[in-house]
């Protein structure tokens, strides 16, 4: 869009905060707008909308290295979502990328994580490596997520110290939700960090994802693969 190009040059020039330069139908009203957009886009399998709703660019664009490389003085560039110093337009740019595909195989783990019994973070592949494949994509198709609904929206007691986490990545305020989503009789518990930039609000990172609710799983990093048993598409 031209009126991004426009706002790109002006950063650069440094004619306006990347707050400012946001436009009015970018982000949410709310946190919880946010969540409901996601949850919308998970439905419709448009991964595209589904990626809106996080502050990407925004985190790219104002990340703080140094504060972040203070918080845990250490710097893993083969781990870390941004691990380009953000002091010319090539790095920020490496950094978006690398960030935008973490936050897909994140939704990718969520999507999968409802038709999965077992989350493993590394399994072996036995017998027909081809077949596991095929069982893998059937067990896991996302036109299953059709019906995938919000079902509740709560701020956990203990947020932790998120004034410090906005300042790292630029935002003016974050805060976090735990939310339940339900697809059928199944309800999975999920962790989101959302941010604010401006006026509004975007998710800036699924930061846990639980098992099934009322069973013996226990929560688990978003960083899994799942158990690929055949569960007929309905």
């Amino acid at each position: 869009m031209l009126w991004k190009k426009l706002v790109a040059v002006a950063l650069v020039l440094g004619m306006l905060p990347f707050s400012l330069a946001l436009a009015d139908d970018d982000g949410y009203k709310t946190p919880e707008d946010a969540v409901k957009a996601f949850a919308k886009a998970l439905a419709k399998n448009d991964l595209d909308d589904a990626l809106d709703t996080f502050c990407i660019e925004e985190q790219a664009r104002s990340y703080d290295m140094g504060g972040w490389l203070q918080k845990t003085q250490a710097y893993d560039a083969i781990h870390m979502t941004q691990p380009a110093p953000n002091s010319n337009e090539m790095f920020r740019d490496i950094n978006e990328s690398v960030l935008e595909g973490f936050v897909a195989r994140q939704i990718f783990l969520l999507c999968g994580g409802f038709f999965a019994d077992k989350l493993f973070l590394e399994q072996p592949v036995a017998g027909d490596a081809k077949q596991w494949a095929s069982n893998l994509a059937l067990r896991i198709d996302p036109a299953r997520l059709r019906d995938l609904k919000v079902d509740s929206i709560e701020v956990p007691q203990d947020a932790g110290d998120f004034p410090a986490r906005a300042a790292l990545i630029g935002a003016e305020e974050a805060t976090q939700r735990t939310v339940v989503f339900a697809l059928g009789d199944t309800r999975r518990e999920v962790n989101l960090w959302l941010a604010r930039y401006g006026k509004r609000w975007y998710i800036a990172e699924i930061t846990e994802v639980g098992g099934e609710m009322d069973s013996a799983v226990e929560p688990v990093p978003t960083y899994v693969v799942f158990d690929p048993v055949v569960t007929p598409a309905p």
